[in-house]
C-alpha cells in the first residue's frame, strides 16, 4: 500500500525534528527559531493521522480505533501532541525559576534571584511536561515519529 502523502508529512516532521536538535546544539541560542521548529514539526507530525483519516476513512478509523486499545501508551503519546492545549514548553536549566500559566507556553529564567539574564545569553533547554514529568522536547518529539511510523506501518501491513 502506497502512502505518499503520508510518508512525506513523516520525513517532514523528522526534518523539523533535526532543525530543533541542531539549535540545541547553539552554545547561545537567540530568537524564537526552536518554536517555530516546534510548531512546524507539530503541524506535520499532526498531517500524518488526519491523512489516514481523510483518505482511508472507512478502513482506517475502524483499524485506529483497535490500534488505540491495544496501543494504550503509543496513543497516549499521540492524544499529547494532538492536543494543542496540553502541549507546555519550559525552558530551563538546572536551577529552575518556574511560571506556571495552564494551558500556555511558559519561560523560566534561569540566573540569581533579582537577576534577569540577557535574552539570548547561556544554553537553554525544551521541556514538554507530560503527566507532570518533564521530557526533553526533542527526545519526546522523536518518540511520537517512532509511534507514527510504527503505526502507519501497521495500518499498511493490515491493508496488505
Amino acid at each position: 500500500m502506497e502512502l505518499g502523502e503520508v510518508d512525506m508529512k513523516i520525513r517532514e516532521a523528522e526534518f523539523f525534528l533535526d532543525r530543533m536538535r541542531d539549535f540545541e546544539k547553539r552554545p547561545m541560542p537567540v530568537g524564537e527559531h526552536f518554536h517555530f521548529y516546534l510548531s512546524a514539526f507539530l503541524g506535520a507530525s499532526r498531517a500524518v493521522d488526519a491523512r489516514l483519516h481523510h483518505e482511508y476513512e472507512s478502513s482506517y478509523d475502524p483499524w485506529r480505533r483497535k490500534w488505540n486499545w491495544t496501543n494504550g501508551p503509543a496513543d497516549d503519546l499521540i492524544r499529547f501532541f494532538s492536543a494543542d492545549q496540553s502541549v507546555e514548553i519550559r525552558e530551563g536549566g538546572s536551577k529552575e525559576d518556574e511560571k506556571k500559566q495552564e494551558g500556555e507556553a511558559t519561560t523560566t529564567v534561569i540566573g540569581p534571584p533579582g537577576v534577569f539574564p540577557l535574552a539570548g545569553s547561556g544554553k537553554r533547554d525544551y521541556f514538554f511536561k507530560i503527566d507532570g514529568v518533564a521530557h526533553k522536547v526533542t527526545d519526546a518529539c522523536a518518540e511520537y515519529v517512532k509511534v507514527l511510523k510504527r503505526m502507519v506501518a501497521e495500518f499498511k501491513a493490515a491493508q496488505s
